[in-house]
């Protein structure tokens, strides 16, 4: 996420920044630091490096942040908070910085800080960690040894686990479920036809963006630096409910557009109410299951857990979800939604869906900094609607945004979550996913047998056709509703719209079905093993892997055409299987 490498390009640049401009130099501010954090000594070397390269040019910082930048970072942060410099004059070193180094105009340097200034202070001042631990949480790197506090295993029942049963497709006169799959809108109210989608800023298309350099931005939205015009999303719902009969939804966050720099909570909430409205405009008679995405909360991505109860409490959005979302659920799962954004509902006899708050595992959360343990006991509740799930006989379908084993999922909340679907395998029969807008799914293993394939989340593709897509959405066809069904996925289809060809015509867009899984990939059955097996066969064979490819980017030309070559085709395939702290190595 862009809004993270400012952040850390700010720490960076303003450390840097403020041992100029200490009395007495650098060796100043060295001296005062080095009591702090003995690891200081290990980066003088990356800060001397860093000082070579400094000079007002057009100097950028890289946005894989390195252990060096991020501990010195940290470091010289704590150290000037701990010596009383103003919150202020430290904002403004920061800022100024961060626009004469042409790291972000002026705007987005100085929304970015007010943002996320209060947040990352606090955390700072409170956080048991060194900087070298706080930097593993962050970028997902080794840059220290892990402290205790972030190796932490929940107990499982003293239940033994039923043997997992080999699942047989369903009749073919047996009933379906169709399910619309919904992710990623960031809607853009103030999208703008005709503006500039190649800015300078993390998100574009907007009136305030200026001239158009080369192309300006399209009628019905654009595949580059722009997120979803309201039109979109209209002509979207529209067709939809026009053409296809749906017996429920699943939507699976991120409302809001990607100005991160320009938001409050007072437009998360609007941006909300509008979106919400759509919803029961367009689907007035159709149950809606919701989750909550990392860019609901403002500053994004920032959840604190219960324990935060001062003037940063969460409560605010939380109590807002729990009146928009009680619409569709019932009085026992907004009161888990007031408490951290997490329910169960049962949708049908022997058939429960449970949303989970993956804002919790989120490693761009600097709350979990101050303590990153079950936070709001979500997993451990998780533990007991399972348990109880598999004592009454019930199948259950798990939806959340941020899939666990992504790299901005933190390691051991992924490690706890794989142990709970490897013992709950033969309960859960499905999982849904968003927030990589890719068209895409996450295998699970066994910790105990990697061999073992245990589960598979199906990720969503984006609404947004923001950094390469064209807009999308899914739909699931689920064995059920009738006795003894199976629960799981049948089939899933993806539907697109070309938006350069919208663009160019000056007609609406086409709504067409890209794909169906089964057909595409010649599939059987949609199970986890299958798409293991098909993940293998993607090694190797060139031309699965293409169309894979291609469905990837939602079939964006420009997208697609960039390719994949091997190194790229062993990390993304790594990435889906999964195991994201392993990935970094095949790069």
């Amino acid at each position: 996420m862009r809004h993270l490498a400012i952040f850390f390009a700010l720490i960076t640049a303003a450390s840097v920044g403020a041992l100029q401009q200490q009395p007495g130099g650098s060796s100043s501010i060295f001296s005062q630091i080095t009591p702090f954090s003995p690891e200081t000594l290990g980066v003088f070397a990356s800060v001397a490096k860093l000082k070579a390269n400094w000079g007002y040019s057009k100097w950028k910082i890289n946005q894989k942040i390195t252990c060096d930048s991020c501990i010195f970072g940290f470091t010289t942060l704590q150290t000037l908070l701990k010596l009383h410099m103003p919150a202020d004059k430290i904002a403004a070193i920061i800022e100024n910085i961060c626009v004469d180094l042409e790291i972000e105009p002026r705007l987005v340097c100085r929304g970015v800080l007010e943002s996320f200034r209060p947040e990352t202070f606090y955390v700072l001042q409170h956080v048991p960690y060194s900087p070298g631990e706080m930097c593993n949480f962050v970028t997902g790197a080794s840059c220290a040894v892990d402290p205790p506090g972030t190796h932490w295993s929940l107990p499982l029942p003293d239940v033994p686990k039923p043997p997992a049963k080999d699942i047989p497709p369903p009749a073919p006169n047996a009933p379906r479920l169709r399910v619309l799959h919904l992710s990623d809108l960031h809607f853009d109210m103030f999208y703008q036809e005709g503006a500039n989608a190649e800015c300078s800023d993390p998100l574009c298309c907007r009136r305030e963006n200026g001239a158009p350099v080369g192309k300006p931005a399209g009628r019905w939205g654009d595949s580059r630096n722009c997120d979803s015009p309201v039109r979109l999303m209209e002509n979207m719902f529209s067709w939809i409910s026009a053409n296809e009969k749906v017996d429920y939804i699943l939507w699976t966050g991120d409302l809001p557009a990607h100005d991160i720099w320009n938001q409050t909570k007072q437009m998360q909430l609007l941006v909300l109410k509008m979106t919400t409205k759509y919803l029961r405009g367009f689907f007035p008679n159709t149950p809606v299951f919701p989750a909550l995405g990392n860019h609901e909360s403002s500053p994004v991505d920032s959840f604190p857990p219960r324990f935060i109860n001062d003037t940063n409490s969460i409560k605010w959005l939380y109590d807002a979800l729990a009146t928009t979302w009680n619409q569709w659920l019932p009085a026992d799962a907004i009161k888990t939604v007031s408490h951290g954004g997490f329910y169960r509902v049962k949708v049908f006899p022997g058939f429960r869906i449970i949303s989970l708050n993956t804002n919790y595992c989120n490693n761009m959360n600097w709350w979990l900094l101050i303590n990153m343990t079950d936070p709001d006991n979500e997993l451990q509740w998780l533990i007991t609607e399972l348990q109880d799930a598999e004592n009454t006989g019930d199948k259950v379908h798990i939806i959340g945004h941020i899939p666990p084993g992504s790299g901005d999922c933190l390691r051991v909340w992924s490690q706890n979550y794989f142990r709970i679907i490897a013992r709950y395998e033969d309960t859960i029969r499905g999982q849904y996913y968003g927030h990589e807008h890719s068209d895409s799914m996450h295998i699970y293993y066994d910790p105990a047998n990697e061999a073992h394939v245990t589960g598979l989340s199906f990720l969503g593709p984006s609404v947004t056709p923001y950094q390469g897509f064209n807009p999308g959405y899914r739909i699931y066809t689920i064995d059920g509703n009738y006795a003894n069904s199976s629960w799981v996925t049948l089939d899933h289809e993806t539907y697109i719209a070309n938006l350069t060809e919208a663009n160019d015509s000056g007609n609406p867009p086409k709504w067409f079905k890209e794909y169906s899984a089964k057909e595409a990939y010649g599939l059987e059955q949609l199970l986890p093993a299958d798409w293991d097996a098909l993940m293998n066969d993607m090694e190797t064979d060139d031309v699965l892997f293409h169309k894979f490819w291609q469905y990837y980017w939602k079939s964006e030309d420009k997208s697609v055409s960039v390719g994949c070559d091997a190194p790229c085709r062993k990390y993304l395939l790594c990435r889906i299987r999964a195991r994201s702290e392993n990935c970094v190595k095949v790069q």
